[in-house]
């Protein structure tokens, strides 16, 4: 004779709307193939994520390179100067485009030509800068034929890795894929690198002044 602590086991469970259910847990199997299945999806979905976020930073950056390049023209259109080299991230060296300066050989100042403190959109906290230049270090070879082509306004940030300077290139440049002789990615084109060589300074030739 089945006895009440066999009928309601702890299997089992009555409920006056579903009649029995069934309170067995999930198998070892069960739970082995459940997470199988969320590796798989996670295995496939995190690429997409990540590629998606530095693709959201690349074109932050170029935004943000628009942005400086706008300012300084209208710096250049107000002031006949060009911003001297100085650090976008670091405050009290940020006057040129933003705070009038106090050098009175330096007129018709009617900024500030940026609304906001700008940020490095790819590596945050590392080093950005603007300034016009014809340093060797910074030469903009346009047209890649191993020549400088002059004076650029030049956009530079620190800590740049190879893989999304090369991305940075190819929107830019279309020559990403370059990476020996003159027309390198590295040394050619308005996005190179800090003097031709490897490293981690990425440099975008925004305008010849």
């Amino acid at each position: 004779m089945k006895t009440a602590q066999n009928v309601f086991s702890k299997q089992h469970i009555f409920s006056k709307r579903h009649g029995f259910i069934d309170q067995r847990g999930f198998t070892l199997i069960e739970m082995i193939g459940v997470m199988a299945i969320i590796a798989i999806l996670a295995s496939v979905a995190t690429p997409k994520i990540l590629d998606a976020i530095q693709s959201s930073k690349i074109s932050a950056y170029l935004a943000e390179a628009k942005n400086i390049k706008d300012a300084a023209f209208n710096y250049y259109k107000d002031t006949g100067r060009w911003p001297a080299q100085y650090s976008l991230n670091t405050a009290n060296q940020y006057q040129n485009l933003m705070v009038k300066p106090a050098s009175a050989s330096i007129k018709g100042w009617n900024g500030p030509y940026l609304n906001a403190r700008l940020a490095n959109e790819i590596t945050e906290g590392a080093a950005q800068y603007v300034f016009a230049t014809n340093s060797t270090n910074y030469a903009c070879d346009i047209n890649g034929d191993g020549k400088q082509d002059g004076t650029f306004l030049i956009y530079r940030i620190d800590n740049v890795s190879d893989e999304i300077a090369k991305k940075i290139s190819n929107i830019v440049d279309h020559d990403g894929d370059n990476v020996s002789g003159n027309n390198s990615w590295l040394k050619a084109g308005r996005i190179k690198r800090y003097a031709g060589k490897a490293g981690s300074i990425l440099v975008y030739c925004l305008a010849r002044v």
